[in-house]
């Protein structure tokens, strides 16, 4: 074997390893959970945070400040055409 493909193998056998470990230390159900409770608060932090520009007189729409945060519509559950966030995915 060259040396190439042996350090391809090696690199797959660590991926798959790592697969292997995350599955044995962390259910699925608990990382959903965990999630909505990040994008829970995450779209809190946004409402925060466009409040206390309005109250400064800074009008920002949300998705021209998670424009500016650099922070994709779609992970924080954000709607551009209905300006509010995607209703809860409890369950």
């Amino acid at each position: 074997m060259h040396s190439t493909e042996v350090q391809a193998k090696e690199e797959k056998l660590q991926k798959l390893k790592l697969v292997s470990h995350y599955r044995k230390n962390h259910s699925l159900p608990e990382l959903a959970a965990l999630t909505r409770s990040w994008r829970a608060v995450a779209q809190q932090a946004l409402q925060d945070l466009s409040e206390r520009l309005q109250v400064r007189g800074q009008e920002v729409a949300m998705a021209d400040l998670l424009r500016h945060l650099g922070i994709e519509q779609a992970l924080v559950r954000y709607d551009a055409e209905l300006e509010d966030f995607w209703p809860s995915d409890e369950g």
